[in-house]
């Protein structure tokens, strides 16, 4: 085996573990890939989660008062906003509507 042929025995080889590696690589890549889209449509799920359990319950507690102050109705606004911007279905529309409905200061004892 003279000089010529050695070298382009060890070229061949080096590109063999080259497209070896970045198949590896890119494999490695799209499986990364794939875990993080599963782990943030997780996550967005979750913050649908939380956010219709937060207003559900802050929903029924100022129904059980009688009353909304602003500051309660603005908060539970940007959240049933944010729920619906995730893609949160009309689930909690009835609710939000009554608690909507509610006046913003306290009755007053009699």
């Amino acid at each position: 085996m003279d000089f010529m042929e050695f070298a382009s025995l060890i070229i061949e080889s080096i590109l063999t573990l080259a497209v070896s590696y970045a198949g590896w690589k890119f494999k490695n890549y799209c499986e990364m890939k794939q875990k993080y889209e599963e782990d943030g449509k997780n996550f967005k799920e979750m913050q649908m989660c939380t956010t219709q359990l937060m207003i559900i319950r802050e929903c029924n507690h100022y129904i059980e008062k009688g009353f909304a102050p602003y500051y309660a109705v603005s908060s539970i606004k940007n959240m049933y906003s944010k729920y619906h911007d995730l893609g949160g279905n009309g689930g909690l529309e009835e609710l939000y509507h009554e608690f909507l409905k509610l006046p913003h200061v306290a009755p007053t004892e009699e």
